[in-house]
């Protein structure tokens, strides 16, 4: 027989009740810490993902405002009036269901900080720390506005923008009066962290295509210009001028019209092949062309650029390079000399420029020119292919027109091929390009492997 239980007194009664509560308030406030970290993932995420911040904003402040539990989670921008004067604007707002939207309220557009100064909300803000409280201990303009919201407390966190306070992230609440949690206060200071990158990005990213639109335009009145030159007569009588006696000083000025000139006939040949093929226009059909012909004569091009600065031409001439590949040649060998110019360009003198040819996991075919250079920055690596996108990328002194990789990437595209940029700063880059090798039908007996002069080109 089963002994009966003594019964529990009412002290450890109310101690056992005590502890389940403080565990599932324990629990409970787990939870929650979770959820706001979840969010604060999911605001990056968003952001990253999206082109333009304004695009996610308002999914973030929706997640935010329903993990924090608060009637209203919105974003101010700080801005200026004519007389110079700041004030904040409300830009974006989420609200709970049954509280009214304030967006579009003509008091909330112009918010004036010097009224609002007479309390400590904007000086706190403006120093870049959070601040929280009951809108019933805040005085001035601010104080008036809030109360007219409806909303009793507050939590607002500035967005700091390139050292400068662009505006700040809010949570209202209109239900109760309420001290935010330090772990709530911490995700909204991520929350604001994270907007402040995203808007710098975006900022960037306008300025970028801002400077590329004024780029084309400045191009497309420069080829105008350039076309109503005959530059084929000028390159003719510099030529003849050279084979004339002149003075030292006078042939050296003839050289630099002839390069000057050439120059400027590839850089108008470039934007041409540029816009035929923005236009839609195909080029040439694609024929069988071994690659390693196409890079023995895009050696042939740099071969003077590279030996002016001592720089060695690397090209074993081994692997895949016997192989036919199904596009243009001259194509190809665009593509390559454009390569083989920017590693010479980017190697220090008395440096290596290395070409490797091989085959891919896919069945193509890829070519690699590796310089000596100073690489890319990472986050800018992007931009190597885009037109224009090359100038100012490389950690370095040499400058270009930013033309020749966009349009080598434009011209890998429409042989069937893809480019790609490998790069650590201070130990050069890998440009390469993958083609496709032609089939059997395609294929052309009898060709001659041509000869290297060894394991490098001078």
């Amino acid at each position: 027989m089963t002994p009966p239980t003594a019964p529990q007194s009412p002290i450890n009664h109310l101690m056992g009740t005590a502890v389940r509560h403080g565990l599932e308030r324990i629990e409970q406030e787990l939870r929650h810490r979770e959820t706001i970290l979840d969010t604060v993932a999911y605001a990056s995420q968003r952001f990253l993902a999206s082109s333009a911040w304004e695009l996610a904003i308002g999914d973030v402040l929706a997640r935010l405002g329903e993990a924090t539990g608060v009637s209203r989670a919105c974003v101010f921008e700080m801005r200026r009036d004519g007389r110079g004067e700041a004030f904040a604007s409300l830009r974006h707002e989420w609200t709970a269901p049954g509280v009214t939207s304030q967006l579009g309220t003509p008091e909330l557009e112009h918010v004036a900080l010097e009224e609002a100064r007479s309390g400590s909300w904007a000086a706190s803000l403006e120093a870049g720390e959070a601040t929280q409280g009951h809108v019933r201990d805040l005085a001035g303009q601010a104080g008036e506005l809030l109360s007219a919201r409806g909303t009793r407390s507050l939590l607002d966190v500035p967005v700091i923008v390139a050292g400068a306070w662009w505006g700040f992230v809010g949570c209202d609440q209109c239900d109760r009066e309420r001290t935010w949690t330090p772990a709530e206060v911490d995700a909204l200071r991520a929350a604001a962290g994270i907007l402040a990158a995203a808007i710098e990005r975006t900022a960037a990213e306008e300025a970028f295509l801002a400077s590329e639109m004024r780029y084309r335009e400045l191009v497309e009145n420069a080829s105008d210009l350039v076309c109503t030159i005959d530059l084929d007569a000028i390159l003719g009588f510099a030529q003849l001028l050279e084979l004339d006696e002149l003075t030292q000083g006078q042939r050296q000025s003839v050289r630099e019209i002839l390069v000057g000139g050439r120059r400027l006939l590839d850089l108008v040949d470039d934007l041409l092949e540029i816009a035929r093929i923005e236009a839609g226009r195909r080029g040439e059909r694609a024929a069988p062309v071994r690659a390693d012909e196409a890079v023995e004569a895009a050696l042939a091009r740099v071969r003077a650029q590279a030996s002016q600065r001592a720089v060695e031409l690397i090209w074993p001439g081994r692997g895949a390079g016997g192989r036919p590949l199904a596009v243009d040649r001259s194509q190809l060998e665009r593509v390559l000399a454009n390569f083989l110019s920017n590693a010479v360009r980017f190697t220090p003198d008395g440096g290596t420029v290395v070409v490797a040819c091989s085959d891919t996991p896919n069945g193509r075919i890829r070519i690699a020119v590796s310089d000596g250079g100073t690489g890319i920055e990472p986050e800018r690596l992007e931009r190597r292919f885009s037109l224009f996108g090359g100038r100012g990328v490389e950690a370095s002194a040499v400058h270009g027109m930013g033309i020749g990789l966009a349009l080598a990437k434009a011209l890998a595209e429409e042989m069937g091929g893809t480019m790609g940029v490998e790069s650590s700063v201070g130990a050069g880059s890998t440009f390469w390009i993958e083609l496709p090798v032609a089939s059997s039908s395609h294929a052309t007996p009898g060709v001659q492997r041509i000869p290297t002069s060894g394991s490098s080109e001078r």
